[in-house]
């Protein structure tokens, strides 16, 4: 996929991640089905409807979120728990193509925001550190915008450096329990005595699962997004619900 020099290029979620397992399934269906309708064998042919259904309806949800998609609103809320004063030194987790990262530099005024991620292309289509750094040079924030590789669950920095810690729709891509408490603690440990911690999320609910059926599942709970932050030490400040996401504002205690 190709992109304009002059215009910033922030990837499709998960297209080589899932998205050709649903295609295979969905077309290995279809074959069945026509197969079963030409011989005419019934049971055949309902499981191969159940099987078109069950790939083709989770496709659709995740196509037609895209359609729908609408960034400035996914990360205004963000932007605004992250910058109170303009001057804030802020990290990016999992910041990906730097879509978040540039939406919160063009905020700050004197601030610098640094993203880091492991840069992986199955779960992010054309991600990349070069990438990353042309698109905040494109939107005209390099001199304040930083990228380097990192892991989530061993971030390389030191102790008690950031004023905020953004994550952008990151913890129910961390896939067990065991290592999204790690991924909070090293959160936990690079932010300052009284940093904040905003996080967007996509919470389990009704609306998710009627959008994608059974890879709703995909996606955590909202008691256990809170939890994590409760097991962490986090004092959670605000909760603040955007159509199916959410914006989960905590606080690292003040040492005493």
């Amino acid at each position: 996929m190709t992109t304009k020099e002059s215009e910033p290029y922030y990837g499709w979620v998960h297209v080589l991640d899932w998205l050709p397992q649903f295609i295979l399934l969905g077309l290995g269906g279809l074959c069945v089905l026509v197969f079963a309708i030409s011989s005419n064998d019934v049971p055949v042919t309902v499981l191969a409807v159940a099987i078109n259904v069950l790939t083709g309806w989770p496709l659709l949800g995740y196509m037609y979120s895209w359609v729908r998609i609408n960034p400035g609103g996914w990360y205004d809320q963000i932007v605004r728990g992250a910058v109170v004063s303009g001057n804030e030194l802020i990290l990016d987790l999992g910041c990906g193509l730097g879509r978040s990262t540039t939406f919160i530099a063009k905020s700050l005024r004197q601030g610098q925001v640094i993203g880091v991620d492991i840069y992986s292309k199955r779960s992010l289509w054309g991600n990349s550190l070069l990438r990353a750094r042309k698109n905040a040079e494109i939107e005209g924030v390099d001199d304040i915008v930083d990228f380097q590789y990192g892991d989530a669950l061993a971030i390389p920095f030191p102790d008690d450096h950031f004023d905020v810690v953004v994550s952008a729709y990151l913890t129910h891509e961390i896939r067990t329990r065991e290592k999204r408490v790690k991924m909070m603690k090293e959160i936990a440990r690079v932010l300052r005595p009284g940093g904040l911690l905003v996080s967007g999320e996509i919470p389990r609910s009704r609306a998710i699962f009627l959008r994608y059926l059974w890879f709703g599942y995909w996606f955590l709970s909202l008691n256990h997004l809170l939890d994590l932050r409760d097991q962490t030490g986090f004092e959670v400040l605000q909760e603040k619900w955007m159509s199916n996401s959410m914006v989960i504002i905590s606080k690292k205690p003040n040492l005493t």
